[in-house]
């Protein structure tokens, strides 16, 4: 019966006081402008998909995507295959992630969002500045944190 009373004490001391005192610190770290450690290793593997297609790397493609993964822009839906096919179609020479923000949808889950800004040249030399709002979900659906989607909004900056 002691035992039982301890395992209720502990349980009640969890509840009421190491929980909200978590989200106090999460309150804190927000308002201070600080990510979780969870949160800043999302927004960075969601600049190591930038950085594949900048670099044309079909490899780190490979990894950071899982196999199911799709994306969703102004030119439509695409597959994994589709995204890695376009490694040819044009070149990035710069991009930006600004204003990135994570929502945790569970320890699995979430969603990261942010505003793009993206210098190309297509393979016919045109060049191409873009300017987006773009929101990307990361699973893990094999052990490892994999972007399964992906969609973006272009906007225009006021002239």
């Amino acid at each position: 019966m002691a035992l039982k009373k301890r395992a209720v004490l502990a349980i009640t001391a969890l509840v009421f006081f190491l929980i909200p005192a978590r989200a106090a610190q999460d309150m804190a770290r927000e308002k201070a402008g600080k990510s979780a450690p969870i949160e800043e290793m999302l927004i960075a593997k969601e600049r190591e998909v930038w950085e594949a297609f900048r670099k044309k790397d079909a490899s780190a493609l490979n990894r950071l995507l899982s196999d199911d993964s799709y994306e969703i822009t102004a030119s439509g839906v695409s597959t994994k295959a589709d995204q890695i096919k376009t490694l040819d179609e044009f070149t990035i020479k710069d991009f930006t992630i600004e204003e990135a923000k994570v929502t945790m949808l569970n320890s699995g889950a979430a969603i990261v969002r942010y505003r793009l800004s993206l210098t190309a040249v297509s393979k016919d030399g045109e060049p191409k500045t873009e300017v987006s709002y773009s929101s990307a979900v990361w699973a893990i659906p094999k052990g490892k944190w994999q972007n399964v989607s992906y969609q973006e909004t272009p906007f225009s900056l006021p002239k």
